[in-house]
């Protein structure tokens, strides 16, 4: 008996680990989207400093960067990389992949 209880416990501690770790992608990364929108949304409405606006751009730049390396198997980041999803007008493979471009 108390082996089938234990049996049992370490088989629902393991489902439950595995199941915890099997994050799907797309949640992820669309989640990431949503906060560099957000970043890019308020650079708009708040008219402030260059500096200010240049560190937001930044770190929406991160983020879609971010979606790209670790999710990109997800539906965002395929966007991103084929030019599909804009933020604020602009793409990842223009003016969101550097300044340079």
């Amino acid at each position: 008996m108390k082996n089938r209880i234990l049996s049992i416990f370490c088989f629902i501690i393991t489902v439950a680990i595995f199941s915890g770790c099997s994050t799907d992608p797309n949640e992820k990364a669309n989640e990431l989207y949503v906060e560099a929108s957000q970043i890019m949304q308020s650079v708009k409405a708040e008219a402030g400093s260059y500096s200010e606006a240049l560190e937001s751009y930044n770190n929406a730049r991160k983020i879609l960067e971010r979606i790209v390396s670790k999710y990109a198997s997800s539906n965002v980041a395929v966007r991103l990389i084929s030019g599909q999803t804009r933020i604020s007008g602009l793409t990842l493979s223009g003016k969101l992949r550097g300044h340079n471009t």
